[in-house]
């Protein structure tokens, strides 16, 4: 089974936020190859949908990819149109926690990132649907934003 060449495009989602997404096919591991093919071939030339991408800079997920913590912001830098990239420093994969419903396991626990994150993609989405201006003035103590448009 291939999944190159499918098209996940929605036009009714009008942006999007990305918590530590998968990147570029071509710097995936062995395992990945051998378990997951389908990563092979992302392919980030069709998202045009305004994003938030959201990567840690200690994410390195050795397991997935050979490119270090970069391979996570690929949608930023590979995708066309209106992008964010908010990089955390310090953060692995959980952001200090956001790890899912009823799921305590983190290997970098930080209550204040999981707020700025939750503060941050909360008033990112309400930008890009409503039209405010303030999402860029939330306080990021431990990060960076960075704009594409």
């Amino acid at each position: 089974m291939t999944t190159e060449g499918v098209s996940l495009k929605d036009d009714r989602i009008k942006a999007g936020v990305l918590l530590g997404s998968t990147g570029r096919g071509d710097a995936v591991t062995d395992l990945v190859r051998e378990n997951y093919s389908f990563m092979q071939h992302t392919d980030f030339s069709g998202m045009t949908t305004p994003a938030l991408v959201v990567a840690g800079d200690a994410d390195a997920s050795a397991h997935l990819t050979t490119m270090g913590p970069d391979w996570h912001a690929d949608p930023y830098h590979l995708a066309p149109g209106p992008k964010d990239l908010l990089t955390l420093f310090g953060a692995e994969h959980g952001f200090g926690g956001v790890s899912g419903y009823d799921v305590a396991e983190t290997t970098d626990e930080n209550p204040e990132r999981v707020a700025t994150v939750l503060r941050l993609t909360t008033a990112y989405l309400r930008a890009q649907l409503h039209g405010t201006d303030d999402w860029k003035d939330v306080e990021v103590t431990d990060g960076r934003i960075d704009s594409k448009s």
